[in-house]
């Protein structure tokens, strides 16, 4: 009977990729799932409850932040931050490196914005655009792209990604980001090479003005639009918690937005919580609508309805089995490639990132305490492996949505180097006992 549960949860998690229905219902379906199993086991339903409500503490810590980072989107989006860099960023592109130049571009992009698909939804776009008027391979341009945006994902102090593993560590999200610019250090040079090496065989032949054209006739483009993003890169060194770094980022760009660009107390609140939404046509304001709060939504209930199983998964011993299993091969083959493994097979279930990353610490989670394994190696663990590689497989919405946005083809992940050679150096590395 457990086993029907689960496979039914696994199907319901399936049918809503290929249907293309909200992965929150399934998840629901899955915490109605494990209860079940847990009530099968002599457990009572007040036991069960104690349960869920354990795992969602985690949760609410996340959400905390989820909530800082809607805003900041919606924010940034009407005081110009945003527009400043995607407007920069096509003025500083060498056409005989535009390869090279759109993954440099959209990793700074992504560390700004700290997010994955709002980084594709934005100078992605842009990019693709600059590709097909220019005669370069889009599904290169798409790769680099992806690639980019994750490089930011991973690495920027308002990821989600990134405070979702602090979170579930129990790390220092400041440390986290040192260690994992460290162990990106050699893959980062080795992917700028190779994307260097496809420019020179891809050039950009023609350029494409419209986009910059209409953001300098729609924004004040004044350097002082850039505040809110620096705040958000400096403050965190001088151990200024992110929460209070990013409510300053927001309340300088709601200043900004009234003052520099013209835009009512009304525009504000509505961009913050519901979203931008431009006051002018063109291509750039398609690019440019969305964020806010109301974009956060969907993250935090598949981050509050996953954590509801940890706390029922520890108690039942689901996957008692498989950690045992999993601590012979970690003897063998090393933490992390073990890490890697499993995080590939939890993407391949999950189809979502988010999931994938709580669902391979919670699998590792006594795997490492009982090898000892100090828990910011287990972050990086993570960040080297449940965050990336659930971008390689072609149905997870880690890559799919990029993908989808930007009207790229699913063979693009092949050129999205950065994606695989970071997790291959880690496996080097292991290897060779470093």
């Amino acid at each position: 009977m457990d086993g029907i549960l689960l496979l039914l949860f696994g199907i319901s998690i399936i049918l809503s990729m290929v249907f293309d229905f909200n992965i929150v219902y399934p998840l629901i379906f899955g915490s109605f799932c494990f209860a079940v199993i847990a009530k099968r086991r002599g457990f009572s339903w007040n036991e069960i409850f104690k349960m869920m409500t354990k795992g969602t503490k985690t949760a609410f810590i996340v959400i905390s932040i989820f909530v800082f980072i809607g805003l900041i989107t919606g924010a940034w989006r009407i005081c110009g931050t945003i527009p400043f860099f995607v407007y920069w960023g096509t003025k500083l592109i060498a056409p005989s490196l535009f390869l090279l130049c759109a993954f440099l571009i959209t990793c700074f992009m992504a560390l700004i914005l700290g997010s994955s698909f709002g980084t594709a939804g934005t100078i992605g776009v842009v990019m693709m655009i600059l590709a097909r008027s220019g005669g370069v391979s889009l599904p290169m341009t798409a790769g680099a792209v992806l690639a980019g945006a994750f490089w930011g994902d991973r690495c920027s102090p308002i990821s989600s990604s990134a405070n979702l593993v602090a979170a579930i560590t129990g790390t220092d999200l400041m440390k986290n980001i040192k260690n994992m610019m460290c162990s990106a250090a050699v893959p980062m040079v080795v992917t700028c090479i190779f994307y260097g090496i496809l420019s020179y065989f891809n050039p950009l032949t023609a350029s494409q003005t419209a986009i910059a054209d209409n953001i300098a006739a729609n924004y004040n483009l004044n350097f002082i639009v850039f505040l809110p993003a620096l705040i958000i890169l400096i403050l965190p060194f001088f151990k200024c918690k992110i929460k209070v770094s990013m409510a300053i980022s927001i309340v300088l760009a709601c200043g900004i937005a009234l003052f520099m660009q013209g835009a009512s107390v009304i525009d504000i609140i509505r961009s913050l919580f519901i979203g931008y939404k431009p006051g002018f046509t063109g291509e750039f304001a398609d690019i440019i609508a969305g964020g806010g709060l109301i974009s956060m939504f969907k993250a935090a209930m598949i981050v509050l309805t996953a954590s509801t199983y940890s706390g029922v998964i520890e108690k039942i011993g689901i996957f008692d089995a498989l950690e045992k299993l999993i601590m012979k091969y970690m003897a063998k083959l090393g933490k992390f490639t073990t890490a890697a493994a499993v995080s590939v097979v939890m993407s391949m279930i999950s189809c979502n990132q988010t999931l994938a990353i709580m669902l391979t610490e919670q699998v590792m989670r006594k795997p490492n305490s009982e090898m000892n394994i100090d828990k910011y190696d287990t972050a990086l663990d993570f960040e080297d492996s449940a965050v990336l590689l659930p971008t390689l497989i072609p149905w997870n919405i880690a890559s799919a949505v990029p993908l989808s946005v930007m009207g790229a083809p699913t063979y693009s992940i092949i050129f999205g180097f950065y994606l695989y050679a970071l997790p291959l150096w880690r496996v080097i590395r292991e290897k060779m006992g470093k």
